[in-house]
């Protein structure tokens, strides 16, 4: 403690900086408890608004070091005393001319998202701070600089989660199913949706993909009466990730991928199915594009895991039609026969030797000029090739699941001759692949990794007679 003070009560630029990151050092052993005094946290948090001054001592590195300190002090020694001085440091330093400065502060209040949003009501927090403090995240939303956009819709991510967990335990507290018990009154997470899907089309790709990553986080914390209107935010989500699904770079995709499956599960979205149905068509389509030809590997498995989302409730199953069976396992064939031909999208090289022949080019060979020439292919690490083989056995799981879904919905006692005519040897196909895969699904899912409750040997079942000579299979 005396050194941190030492350091940071210097009229020194350089050695506040070197306090703060050392303080920031402390505290960020988020497993163990607050190493500091009370007294001592609250004296910090006062000095560290002195340093969000802008001034000769304070350059933008110490002001950014000095917010960074909150959520640790915060935290570690919660106080409604503190709890002022902390949101005048927000404020102050989300209103700086730096942007390095807004980040921190923006992901300051992301990693104080349990203290603004877990202590409603226990004489800490009022409603109407938690109030305060959400629309004023939603102001960073439209930031000038990406950095901050980035981090404006993570912590909106971080709030959500904390005050969804405390509307689920509320739920079971009650015993209540019906969900959508909102803490905050009506509008506010609305608002935060729609901040959020404005990010989902920034030209950056940081900020656009944190937003991807934040409007799965939303679903379940809209209203329910918003979901009977035509235009209703849940479908306008459906429309944007499904857009995103498509749109590289991959991290981008994949998180669009995963926003997408805890939209399809989501249990306010079931709870009305014309709504839920109209979202499962707009999904579908981008989800099985993905899953069968991503060059990404990720991509294919949160796509995949995506569709799997539909089968996650008993709700669900007025989301499962005959008809979208027969649209998706087409696409799980092709991307088992992807896998088994070893899970590699091929790369295309630019063609720089046809580029530079030719009369004029001054190059009369095939060697393109100095500086052009094409690199050798890298060789992939032994490391690499070791997390390719793991994302490869997570697909194969993944497939497997939802290959078994849709096969047990396909397969029913008014429809034994599902499926039909090249479905059938798409599926016959790769059957012995699903059977082997099966062995590793069905383990996951016992292991209490898998949420799914599938009839394992009635898949198999019916894989083997789809295999075997047709007097067999329909003797």
């Amino acid at each position: 403690q005396q050194l941190v003070l030492c350091l940071v009560e210097k009229p020194n630029s350089v050695l506040k900086l070197r306090g703060f990151r050392l303080l920031a050092e402390f505290l960020g052993e988020s497993e163990l408890p607050c190493p500091f005094t009370k007294e001592w946290c609250t004296r910090m948090v006062r000095i560290v608004k002195e340093a969000c001054q802008p001034t000769a001592d304070n350059s933008a590195s110490v002001r950014a070091a000095a917010v960074s300190t909150l959520p640790g002090l915060l935290l570690g020694a919660p106080s409604s005393a503190m709890k002022a001085d902390v949101w005048a440091i927000l404020q102050a330093a989300g209103a700086d001319a730096n942007a390095s400065v807004r980040t921190t502060s923006a992901q300051a209040a992301g990693s104080l998202a349990k203290f603004w949003f877990g202590n409603i009501g226990v004489h800490l927090v009022e409603l109407h701070e938690s109030r305060g403090m959400l629309e004023w995240i939603c102001a960073f939303v439209s930031d000038g600089a990406g950095d901050v956009r980035s981090a404006a819709v993570t912590a909106l991510a971080s709030s959500a989660t904390v005050d969804l967990a405390y509307n689920e335990l509320v739920d079971a507290i009650s015993d209540s199913q019906s969900g959508g018990h909102l803490r905050l009154g009506p509008g506010y997470w609305k608002k935060a949706a729609e901040a959020t899907l404005g990010v989902c089309k920034d030209q950056s790709d940081k900020p656009r993909s944190s937003a991807m990553r934040t409007v799965g986080c939303l679903v379940d914390l809209l209203e329910y009466d918003e979901l009977q209107d035509s235009s209703t935010l849940h479908a306008r989500m459906a429309s944007m990730l499904a857009e995103g699904v498509s749109r590289p770079p991959a991290k981008c995709q994949w998180n669009a991928c995963r926003s997408a499956g805890q939209l399809l599960g989501s249990r306010t979205l079931l709870g009305v199915p014309v709504a839920a149905k109209a979202v499962l068509d707009v999904l579908i389509e981008p989800l099985c594009r993905e899953m069968r030809s991503a060059s990404n590997l990720k991509v294919r498995i949160q796509a995949t895991q995506a569709l799997l989302q539909c089968f996650g409730t008993e709700k669900s199953g007025v989301l499962w039609k005959q008809l979208d069976v027969d649209r998706i396992l087409p696409a799980v064939c092709e991307a088992v026969r992807f896998v088994r031909s070893g899970g590699r999208v091929p790369d295309v090289k630019p063609k720089t030797e046809e580029k530079f022949q030719g009369k004029g080019s001054g190059y009369s060979g095939v060697e393109p000029p100095p500086g052009l020439k094409q690199p050798a292919p890298k060789q992939s690490s032994a490391a690499e090739e070791r997390q390719h083989n793991a994302y490869l056995d997570q697909l194969r799981i993944e497939l497997a699941k939802l290959a078994a879904r849709c096969t047990l919905t396909g397969f029913t006692e008014k429809n034994e001759l599902w499926p039909p005519g090249r479905l059938r040897d798409a599926l016959a196909d790769v059957a012995p692949d699903l059977m082997n895969w099966s062995t590793s699904a069905q383990k996951e899912c016992h292991d209490g990794t898998g949420t799914e409750k599938i009839a394992w040997d009635v898949f198999t079942d019916r894989l083997a007679k789809l295999t075997a000579p047709d007097d067999l299979a329909h003797g």
